[in-house]
């Protein structure tokens, strides 16, 4: 069957809604393991006081290199500090004569496990209590605020593929109707020489898996569109991508673009079928 008027709209609608929820399934599996990196890449610093000595600090920083919740401690002092904010601003920011406003600071990150479990206030009150810190700095309002970014940006992206769904089914209704109605005078003269139902609804469900095939193919390439771009500007992007659960969300949108439409169309045709002919003519 060739596609009647109103065909491309519902392809066009129903892979909108394929692409929005597949995006939002993708961010969904993924936004705890972007968490995890985002918690264990998010350094804490730790500012020490300019009276220690380099055996209290290596003292310190073994300390610290022992706790299980801790990795990748690094100590930095004010001159290595100021050498790289030079380096990042690309000039020297300080006359030869002024004194280094920099700290010495040891720099580490935690575990993922410690930070959901909200220990990271406990341990910095811990830390503040011993006479060689200064002062210790996490950025957890940032983390919370890129979590709670995500999670709206999910429920907005659930909330429109639930909207283009029911507009792509609205559509898919509309043009079975207007094709219907044009093939009234045949699928009546079917029923005369005696076509069963399953022959009659054959070449609308044909047009229903048209319409899945290809909305499926468009939702599942700007998908991978999208990741690839992702890929390409985000280095952290690579971190967290999921290979085998992406490709099983991909399948599934495509089986559900071919599974979905002949079913609904099926269930059109059946319902238009079981109308009296004053019903279909009017």
């Amino acid at each position: 069957m060739k596609f009647k008027p109103g065909t491309i709209l519902s392809i066009f609608s129903f892979s909108i809604s394929l692409f929005v929820l597949g995006f939002y399934l993708l961010i969904l599996v993924h936004i705890s393991k972007l968490m995890k990196i985002v918690n264990e890449r998010t350094p804490f610093i730790i500012e020490l006081k300019d009276s220690l000595s380099n055996y209290q600090i290596d003292v310190l920083k073994n300390e610290l290199d022992l706790n299980p919740n801790i990795f990748d401690v690094e100590y930095i002092s004010k001159k290595e500090g100021l050498k790289i904010m030079q380096k990042e601003l690309g000039q020297n920011i300080l006359q030869d004569s002024t004194v280094n406003p920099l700290k010495n600071i040891i720099k580490l990150k935690l575990k993922d496990a410690f930070v959901k479990e909200g220990k990271v206030k406990e341990l910095t009150d811990t830390l503040l209590t011993r006479p060689e810190i200064d002062n210790c700095f996490y950025e957890k309002e940032a983390v919370s605020s890129l979590k709670k970014n995500l999670t709206t940006l999910n429920s907005i992206f659930l909330i429109l593929g639930i909207i283009f769904t029911i507009i792509s089914f609205i559509l898919i209704y509309n043009n079975l109707r207007f094709i219907l109605h044009a093939d009234r005078f045949m699928i009546k003269s079917m029923e005369l020489i005696g076509a069963s139902p399953a022959f009659i609804k054959r070449p609308y469900v044909k047009l229903a898996l048209s319409i899945g095939l290809y909305s499926g193919a468009i939702a599942i390439m700007f998908l991978l569109l999208l990741l690839l771009f992702f890929n390409i500007k985000f280095s952290i992007f690579q971190s967290f991508l999921d290979i085998n659960i992406t490709i099983v969300i991909m399948t599934g949108i495509f089986v559900f673009s071919l599974i979905v439409p002949p079913l609904f169309i099926n269930f059109l045709v059946d319902k238009y079928l079981k109308l009296s002919d004053k019903h279909r003519y009017s």
